[in-house]
C-alpha cells in the first residue's frame, strides 16, 4: 500500500491509496477503474465496503490496505447500485444498476440473474436492500422482490400494489412491529408482513392527507427510535403508529438515504450528514472538498461515520481526521483512445456521437506511468487547462523527440504538455502559431461559435507531427520538427464534408487517413518527402471496387501498420490487407485482399460480419482486433484465430471495444472499451536484434506454480531450447517476437522434475546466442 499522504488544511487530511500488484501474471487481466464514484457503504467485520459504478472494493480496518473486488475476482457486473450485509446469515449481497445481484457467502460468489434477464418493461434497477427475518427485501425500479436466504430462491415479487393496482417504483423499506413501510413514488404504502396475499393491491394502503402525510414521492424511510422516520419531498416526518408529524416545520432536507444503527438516526443529505440520537441531540458533518456528493453513510461501534461519496469514493472520520479511501485508477472510464510510448500509457477520455458531433466530455487526459494514475483536467488543476476548452480529447501522441505530450480536441483544437508542468503550448484556429483551422458550420452557421476540431496526430521517422483537422480548409496539417507548420488542401475532398480521421504513416512515408463521414473509405497522400514543396504531391481515395483498393466496405473503422510494413484495415464488413502499400501511385495492381480463415468446418473471410473498431499489432506481428463483440488476437497472416475474448468468457468489461494498444516490452494489452479500461499479459513482447536484459520468471518456478513460465529479452523470434543439467532436451519452442513461453512440462505433457535446467535461445544463423539456468522444483 502507498503511504498515506497528509495535507496541511483547517483539519488533517488523510488520503489513502491502494497499491495494485506490480506485474500482471502472463495469461492475466487487471482493471484500470475509477472508485470514486460511490454509492453505497456497508460494514462487514473488519471490513467497510464500498459500492462504486466501476465496481466494488473494501478498506481493511486492521491492516489499514484497500482491495478492490472486479471481474477477474468472479464478480457479475460493473456499476453497483447498493449493498448491504446480514450478520445472521453471513451474507453480503451486491446489486447493480441493470437488476443484476451477487451473493457473497463464505469467500463464494453466487450470481443471480434473474431480474437481469427478466422481460420487465422499464428499467430493473435494484435502489435498496432491506433485511428482514429470513428474507432480503430488494427494493426496484418496478417494485419489491423478496429473496429468501435460508432456502437460496426467489420467495415472491409485490409489482401491483399501488393504490389502483399501479406499479409503483420503489426506494426503501422499513419494518416495525408487524407492518412493512414501502418509500415508493406514489408516497408511503403500509401493509402488514403478515398478511395472506401481498401480490393483491387492497392488502396495501397509501397514506395520505388523512395520516397528516401527503402522498407524494418518498424516497427513503427507516425505524428509529419506536418511530417511522421518512422522507417525502425533501421534509422529515415522523409516523407514531397512528398519525405523521414533520420533524421540524418549514426545514427542507434534500435527504438522498437513511440508516439506523446503534441507537442513532443517520441521514445523508445532498449538503451532508445529519446524525440524530434517541434524545433528539442533532449533529452535522457538512459538505466539502473531502466529502462533496455524499450518497450513504453509516456508522461503526466506536462512532466513526463512512460515507460512500460519488465523487470521493469511501470517506471518513476515523481517528478525528477527515479521510477518503479508494484505490488508484483513471479519473473516469471514458476510454475513447489508448497510446503507448515506452512504459508509459496515454489515455484520451473524450469521443464523438454516431455523426460526429461532440459529447460534451471533460474528463481530459489520464497517464499510468509506474503503476500510477494520473489525470490531466481542470478538476486536478493541471496547470495552464484552466484557461483551454479542451472538450473531446480524442488523441494523444508522444514526441520522440523530447517526450512532450500532444492531445486534440474536437472543440479546443491541439495541445502540448509536459507531463510534470502542464501546457507548455495550445494551437487553434485563431492563435497565428499554426496552420490549424476552425469549422464555422459546426453550430446552425454560427460564426460566433466555432470549433478547432483535432481528430487524430502521428509522428512520422523525422519526428514531425501529422494532424487531422476535420472541418478546415486545409484538414491536414503538419507540425515540423523545427516547429514550423504547413498544411494541405486536397480540393474537392477539402470542401466535400470529408472527417478526416484516423492517421498512420506507411514504411514509405505515405499517409493513411480514413475518411470517417460515412462511405468514403481512405485518403493515401504521399509528400515526396519535400513537405514545403506542393508541386509534387499526390493522393488518392482508396475505395471499394477492384483497381480502387478493393475494400470490401467503404465504411473504415481502424486502420494498423505491422511488423512487415502491410497496412490491415477494419471496415463494417471484417478485415482487409494492403501486401503492397508501396504500389498505391506505381500504377500497378495494389488492391486488398480479405483474410480466409476456417470456421467449424467452413471457409469465410475473417471477421466478415463484424465491424472492427480497433487494431493493434503485437511483438510476434499478430493481430488484436476489436470489435462491438470482444477482441480477436489472430496469427500473423490472420489466418489463425488464437484467441477470443468476451464478457461470457472473461472479465473484459464490455463487448464494445473502442481502442487498443500493447506495451510490446512486457506484452501486456491495454484494451478501452465503452465501461473502461482492462488489460491482459499476452506471450509476444518486442524482439531484439542482440540478447538484451535476458529474465527468466518465475525463477525459481515453486512446487505449487500452474502458469507459463516466460523468457524475455530475447533476439527476435529467437530458436529456445530447454535442457536437463545433463543435455537431455526436454522441450523447444519459437520466440513470440522476444519472448518464448514454457509451460513447465517435457514432451511427454508431464511436469518436469525438479533440477536446475539449461535455456538455450539463439537467432536462425546462431550469430546470436545466449543460456540462461532456471531452477524448477516439481
Amino acid at each position: 500500500m502507498r503511504l498515506p499522504i497528509l495535507l496541511s488544511t483547517s483539519l488533517l487530511i488523510l488520503t489513502i491509496t491502494a497499491a495494485y500488484s506490480q506485474d500482471v501474471a502472463i495469461g492475466q487481466w487487471k482493471v484500470h477503474l475509477p472508485y470514486n464514484q460511490g454509492t453505497s457503504v456497508v460494514q462487514v467485520n473488519d471490513l467497510i465496503y464500498c459500492g462504486t459504478q466501476s465496481g466494488l472494493f473494501y478498506y481493511n480496518t486492521t491492516d489499514n490496505s484497500i482491495n478492490r473486488l472486479s471481474k477477474i475476482d468472479g464478480f457479475s457486473d460493473l456499476a453497483i447500485n447498493a449493498i448491504n450485509y446480514d450478520k445472521d446469515y453471513n451474507i453480503l449481497i451486491i446489486a447493480y444498476s441493470n437488476g443484476n445481484i451477487d451473493l457473497v457467502k463464505d469467500n463464494k460468489i453466487t450470481n443471480l440473474p434473474e431480474i437481469k434477464d427478466k422481460m420487465i418493461p422499464g428499467t430493473k434497477e435494484i435502489h435498496k436492500i432491506i433485511f428482514n427475518n429470513n428474507y432480503a427485501y430488494l427494493c426496484c425500479s418496478f417494485g419489491i422482490v423478496v429473496y429468501d436466504m435460508q432456502n437460496n430462491e426467489f420467495k415472491e415479487s409485490y409489482i401491483n400494489f399501488g393504490p389502483d393496482g399501479e406499479s409503483p417504483e420503489v426506494f426503501d423499506l422499513a419494518f416495525q412491529d408487524s407492518s412493512i413501510f414501502a418509500a415508493t413514488d406514489l408516497g408511503i404504502l403500509e401493509a402488514n408482513k403478515y398478511s395472506f396475499n401481498l401480490l393483491d393491491y387492497k392488502s396495501w394502503t397509501l397514506h395520505d392527507d388523512a395520516k397528516n402525510i401527503p402522498a407524494k414521492s418518498s424516497n427513503a424511510i427507516v425505524s428509529f427510535n419506536d418511530s417511522i422516520y421518512a422522507n417525502v419531498e425533501d421534509s422529515l416526518y415522523i409516523y407514531n403508529g397512528n398519525t405523521w408529524r414533520g420533524y421540524i416545520s418549514g426545514e427542507s432536507w434534500e435527504i438522498l438515504s437513511m440508516n439506523s444503527m446503534y441507537n442513532k438516526l443517520l441521514i445523508t443529505k445532498a449538503n451532508g450528514i445529519e446524525i440524530i440520537d434517541s434524545t433528539n441531540n442533532r449533529e452535522e458533518i457538512s459538505t466539502d472538498w473531502y466529502m462533496p456528493d455524499p450518497q450513504e453513510c453509516i456508522m461503526n461501534e466506536e462512532g466513526v461515520i463512512w460515507i460512500a461519496d460519488f465523487i470521493q469514493g469511501l470517506c471518513s472520520n476515523e481517528s478525528g481526521t477527515r479521510r477518503i479511501y479508494r484505490p488508484d485508477g483513471p479519473a473516469s472510464n471514458e476510454a475513447y483512445y489508448i497510446s503507448i510510448s515506452g512504459n508509459d500509457v496515454w489515455v484520451a477520455s473524450g469521443g464523438v456521437d454516431n455523426i460526429w458531433g461532440n459529447i460534451w466530455n471533460n474528463d481530459g487526459l489520464f497517464s499510468y506511468i509506474d503503476d500510477d494514475w494520473k489525470p490531466y483536467n481542470r478538476s486536478n488543476k493541471t496547470p495552464g487547462l484552466d484557461t483551454i476548452n479542451y472538450t473531446d480529447l480524442v488523441t494523444v501522441a508522444v514526441s520522440p523527440k523530447n517526450g512532450n505530450i500532444f492531445t486534440g480536441s474536437m472543440y479546443g483544437g491541439l495541445i502540448e504538455l509536459d507531463k510534470d508542468k502542464g501546457v507548455l503550448n495550445h494551437y487553434t484556429g485563431d492563435d497565428n502559431k499554426s496552420t490549424l483551422d476552425w469549422q464555422f458550420n459546426l453550430f446552425e452557421k454560427d460564426s460566433t461559435k466555432k470549433a478547432c476540431r483535432i481528430f487524430s496526430l502521428a509522428f512520422d521517422d523525422n519526428n514531425n507531427l501529422w494532424i487531422s483537422n476535420i472541418g478546415a480548409t486545409s484538414p491536414l496539417s503538419v507540425l515540423r520538427s523545427n516547429d514550423t507548420w504547413e498544411s494541405f488542401d486536397f480540393g474537392n475532398i477539402s470542401d466535400g464534408g470529408y472527417m478526416f480521421a484516423d492517421i498512420i504513416i506507411d514504411d514509405n512515408d505515405q499517409k493513411w487517413i480514413l475518411l470517417g463521414s460515412g462511405e468514403e473509405g481512405i485518403l493515401v497522400f504521399d509528400d515526396n518527402n519535400t513537405i514545403a514543396d506542393k508541386t509534387d504531391d499526390q493522393f488518392t481515395i482508396v475505395s471499394k471496387g477492384e483497381g480502387n483498393g478493393n475494400l470490401p466496405s467503404n465504411g473504415v473503422h481502424s486502420i494498423a501498420k505491422d511488423l512487415n510494413g502491410e497496412i490491415w484495415v477494419g471496415t463494417d464488413e471484417g478485415i482487409t490487407v494492403f501486401y503492397a502499400p508501396y504500389l498505391v501511385f506505381s500504377g500497378d495492381n495494389f488492391d486488398a485482399q480479405q483474410i480466409f480463415v476456417e470456421q467449424d468446418g467452413y471457409t469465410a473471410y475473417l471477421l466478415e460480419t463484424e465491424t472492427v473498431t480497433a487494431i493493434a499489432v503485437d511483438g510476434a506481428n499478430r493481430k488484436w482486433l476489436g470489435t462491438y463483440n470482444g477482441i480477436w488476437l489472430v496469427s500473423e497472416d490472420g489466418t489463425e484465430v488464437i484467441q477470443q475474448f468476451n464478457t461470457d468468457n472473461s472479465p473484459l468489461l464490455s463487448n464494445n471495444i473502442t481502442s487498443i494498444a500493447i506495451n510490446n516490452s512486457t506484452g501486456e494489452v491495454f484494451i478501452g472499451t465503452d465501461q473502461g479500461i482492462i488489460s491482459y499479459r499476452s506471450t509476444a513482447t518486442e524482439g531484439q536484434t542482440t540478447h538484451q536484459n535476458v529474465l527468466v520468471y518465475p525463477n525459481p518456478v515453486r512446487e505449487n506454480f500452474t502458469g507459463d513460465i516466460a523468457i524475455k529479452g530475447l533476439v527476435e523470434n529467437a530458436n529456445v531450447k530447454i535442457t536437463d543439467i545433463s543435455g537431455n532436451m526436454i522441450y523447444e519452442t519459437t520466440a513470440l517476437g522476444g519472448q518464448a513461453i514454457w509451460n513447465g512440462k517435457n514432451y511427454n505433457g508431464d511436469r518436469a522434475q525438479t533440477g536446475v535446467y539449461l535455456i538455450f535461445s539463439s537467432n536462425d544463423d546462431g550469430s546470436e546466442t545466449y543460456v540462461a539456468k532456471l531452477l524448477f522444483i516439481n
